[in-house]
């Protein structure tokens, strides 16, 4: 018999994100499990054009991310609702829905990135990634050590901070290029820096020797809750609001993305060649 969700799971669940970051409630990562896994497992399992690219994970994770990011907003009070959104059985029918589109995304990205692989290497090898930064192999984790504490106690402003450590966990995590990595950050611009630094932590926890101290976390955590010129704390903002505009006069955010780390990294090369 298939295992289900109660309205007991949905009330512990609110609980659960009124105390605590969306990301880190239990009880929701138990409700998409029962709900949208099997879902997402059938609708790769039915696109052709995707068999064989075990996509079915990223598509669970990313459908998480959403669902953290969207969850208060589009559901627990949305603004055609008066008060709690109390519909235990429509949020079951929300995350679907949320698990289906991302599923086409991620299927999107993924025939994206095995089509234009080479093209795109080709360009990012002259690139210089946080990942080389450090030393060029994940073995010399020393090297990435010093370039995560170079950048976290450095002079950039938390937006940046939050970025170089964004796309360093993709790249690391899903051993992909910076441009991939970028169009992935890029499409979390929505999210508040804080909800975008605790996927980073999250997404560090695959990866058992890339640690972000003690320190390191008081220290970004610090940078979230100091006030900008209008009294709004930095981790509330999302990542968007910081965005450069490009010559449309729009905020370009994969330049902006790609400007920022590269500012970074081309800093670190430099205290790297230094200490030589």
């Amino acid at each position: 018999m298939a295992v289900r969700f109660t309205k007991d799971h949905f009330h512990q669940m609110i609980k659960e994100v009124q105390t605590k970051p969306i990301t880190q409630s239990e009880t929701l990562a138990f409700i998409l499990d029962v709900t949208v896994r099997a879902k997402i497992q059938y609708l790769c399992s039915i696109n052709h054009s995707i068999r064989g690219l075990q996509i079915e994970e990223d598509a669970f994770q990313e459908t998480f991310l959403k669902v953290c990011s969207k969850l208060v907003t589009d559901f627990l009070y949305r603004a055609d609702k008066s008060g709690l959104n109390d519909d235990h059985e429509g949020f079951a029918a929300w995350l679907l829905a949320v698990a289906s589109s991302t599923v086409s995304d991620v299927a999107a990205e993924t025939l994206y990135r095995e089509e234009t692989k080479k093209e795109r290497e080709e360009k990012t090898k002259t690139e210089l990634d946080p990942f080389e930064v450090a030393e060029g192999q994940k073995n010399d984790i020393s090297r990435l050590e010093m370039a995560i504490e170079s950048v976290v106690n450095g002079k950039y402003a938390i937006h940046k901070v939050i970025t170089w450590l964004g796309i360093c966990s993709l790249m690391l995590v899903s051993n992909e290029s910076k441009i991939y990595s970028t169009h992935r950050l890029e499409e979390r611009a929505g999210y508040s820096l804080k909800t975008v630094y605790e996927t980073i932590l999250g997404e560090t926890n695959y990866i058992p020797w890339l640690k972000i101290t003690d320190a390191q976390h008081a220290k970004i955590r610090s940078g979230l809750a100091e006030l900008n010129a209008d009294g709004v704390p930095y981790g509330s903002l999302p990542l968007h609001s910081f965005f450069m505009k490009g010559r449309d006069g729009k905020p370009d955010g994969l330049k902006s993305i790609s400007d920022w780390v590269s500012h970074i990294n081309s800093n670190l090369k430099k205290e790297f060649e230094l200490e030589k």
